[in-house]
């Protein structure tokens, strides 16, 4: 899945409270930084990749550092390591 639907999604649904994913095989990155205040409001996140999944962990990342994240659901993310989490909870912090 290209970049145009993430920046579609962030510019249009500035509220956005629930975001549900599933079938993703790629989650690529926008080739520029996106706005920060894109998906601030999120409270749930799913993400539902297949196990070949290419996905962007900035990508992954910018999604997850929502202040407002309760809910999450994640299968066959690899790219989702400890470390990631790790540097999510420092920018939330």
């Amino acid at each position: 899945m290209c970049c145009g639907w993430y920046i579609g999604i962030g510019r249009s649904c500035s509220i956005l409270r629930n975001l549900a994913l599933s079938g993703v095989t790629e989650l690529e990155k926008p080739a520029y930084d996106a706005d920060p205040r894109w998906f601030s409001k999120l409270q749930a996140l799913e993400l539902w990749s297949e196990q070949t999944a290419e996905i962007n962990p900035q990508l992954l990342k910018q999604l997850l550092v929502s202040p407002t994240l309760r809910n999450l659901l994640f299968t066959n993310c690899a790219v989702l390591t400890d470390q990631l989490v790790f540097e999510v909870l420092a920018v939330r912090s």
